[in-house]
């Protein structure tokens, strides 16, 4: 195949494949439910906490290292979507907080059953 148009199919592939990563994040954005997904993909891959404690297993460190840069690079995506989809990820980011206050608070409270009964 002539290099040139080699590169032209590659250069192709790459704006679509940046363009699709685009469009489905927006996607997940726009929605409670993809909010969910991509917040519940944070928590698992470490973004809200450290990896470095467990330096005893450094193993399990170097792997819990990877699936934060994976989420850091999904979280950097977000942002260069654009002011709108920083808001949207903000928004996903307090109902994440809200649902975890309201599990703590199910969990410190004696009554927990009567008062939270939809599981």
């Amino acid at each position: 195949m002539d290099p040139r148009r080699e590169a032209e199919i590659m250069e192709y592939a790459q704006r679509e494949q940046e363009k699709k990563d685009s469009e489905s994040l927006q996607y997940l954005l726009e929605n409670e439910k993809g909010r969910w997904f991509i917040m519940r993909l944070f928590d698992r891959c470490h973004m809200m906490s450290s990896t470095y404690p467990d330096t005893d297993h450094t193993d399990r460190m170097l792997i819990a290292e990877g699936e934060r840069r994976a989420a850091l690079t999904v979280k950097n995506n977000i942002m260069q979507l654009g002011d709108d989809a920083v808001l949207q990820f903000q928004t996903a980011e307090r109902e994440y907080a809200a649902w975890q206050k309201r599990m703590q608070d199910m969990m410190e409270s004696q009554e927990g059953e009567d008062k939270y009964v939809e599981f």
